[in-house]
């Protein structure tokens, strides 16, 4: 986890617990494979924030094409921002629309499930 990532986190955690409104940028790559075979997620986060008394709403931005998400990581780059690797991008804008990203997952997931059993 690096220092941007952790200070988002601190900073969520202290929103909470002062009870204040906040507001957060994240993505939904975030998934990871727990020993029981479950899945963290960024959705275990809203969750949270539910359970914890927040209104969570989620607004979903897309660039229409990869080199537009390419030129968006390098110019947050140039300004000071964090870069990320041009094969993570790719793979964040194959050809599918924002429900499915998020269902994408848990529709593995599920599949993975019944070929165990």
């Amino acid at each position: 986890m690096d220092v941007a990532q952790r200070g988002v986190e601190a900073f969520v955690a202290q929103a909470i617990i002062q009870q204040v409104p906040f507001a957060m940028e994240t993505v939904f790559s975030y998934w990871k494979e727990q020993p029981d075979g479950t899945f963290l997620s960024k959705i275990d986060k809203f969750l949270e924030l539910r359970r914890e008394g927040y209104f969570v709403l989620l607004c979903f931005v897309g660039l229409s094409n990869y080199d537009l998400s390419v030129g968006r990581v390098q110019a947050r780059d140039a300004a000071g921002g964090h870069n990320i690797d041009q094969a993570d991008v790719f793979v964040r804008t194959e050809d599918r629309t924002p429900l499915e990203y998020i269902l994408k997952p848990l529709k593995d997931q599920i599949a993975k499930a019944f070929r165990e059993r």
